[in-house]
């Protein structure tokens, strides 16, 4: 916040949490130990979920200080007059590798908290969605309350934030590191290392064997693949007649 001074215009920020990240170095690590400890023997946890705190315990703690800096965060946030103007989104790129995963999914399960003063009610949404959901969603928020103009041909991924009782047909790529792609998630079923699994809704999935689903998703996989490396090759998302013509276009007044 010392270095993000005032404006008076849209602004956009992004910040990464280090500290939750190996070797999960934190300031005041003494104050932040003796609180894992006091957690531990609140009597609140049962004698298997204490083992697997202790096994992770540098992790967790990291996990405390981070909770600390977001309220403190948000708490000088609030100081600001543009609080009242901003939208914050807190997610995750990815889970702890440290902590060992209970199901093949779970490097990508990771909270999405949409906070605003803006907001006109508290909602928790159970359905499965991605980082490609959120820039939709912003962009028709702005476009509905706002009026700002977009382009009705677009590139994305995603399809924006949708409530439970809407369908979900969308496809999401998943890329383990920055060069492996080798998870993709289709309705109900996730494939990786050529094995299907079947997510639940609560994001646990089971092995499952089902040729005809298993065919389908290796389909669907490859056809993504080969337009993505034509993206690559050609260093284009849309033809250069949707660019121009949106540009040159007469923009209507709010």
């Amino acid at each position: 916040l010392e270095v993000q001074k005032m404006q008076n215009q849209p602004y956009f920020n992004m910040l990464l949490t280090l500290s939750t990240h190996n070797p999960f170095l934190i300031n005041n690590s003494k104050y932040y130990e003796q609180l894992f400890d006091k957690r531990l023997q609140s009597g609140q946890i049962s004698a298997s979920q204490k083992k697997w705190a202790l096994e992770n315990r540098k992790q967790l703690v990291s996990v405390l200080n981070l909770d600390d800096a977001l309220q403190k965060f948000f708490e000088n946030y609030k100081k600001r007059q543009d609080f009242n103007n901003t939208i914050f989104v807190i997610t995750g790129d990815h889970s702890m590798p440290e902590i060992p995963f209970e199901t093949k999914i779970d490097r990508y399960h990771v909270p999405l908290i949409i906070y605003s003063p803006l907001l006109k009610e508290a909602k928790r949404f159970k359905k499965r969605v991605s980082h490609f959901d959120l820039a939709p969603s912003i962009l028709a928020y702005y476009r509905t309350n706002y009026k700002l103009y977009t382009p009705s041909s677009v590139a994305w991924i995603g399809k924006g934030l949708t409530n439970d009782d809407e369908d979900n047909n969308e496809e999401t790529p998943l890329m383990e590191t920055k060069d492996k792609l080798i998870d993709y998630v289709y309705r109900k079923y996730h494939f990786v290392d050529n094995q299907l699994f079947e997510l639940q809704p609560n994001l646990d999935e089971d092995l499952i064997n089902n040729e005809s689903a298993k065919n389908d998703m290796t389909k669907r996989f490859n056809v993504f693949k080969a337009k993505n490396n034509r993206f690559y090759s050609s260093k284009k998302l849309l033809p250069d007649s949707v660019v121009s013509n949106f540009m040159n276009k007469k923009i209507p007044k709010p």
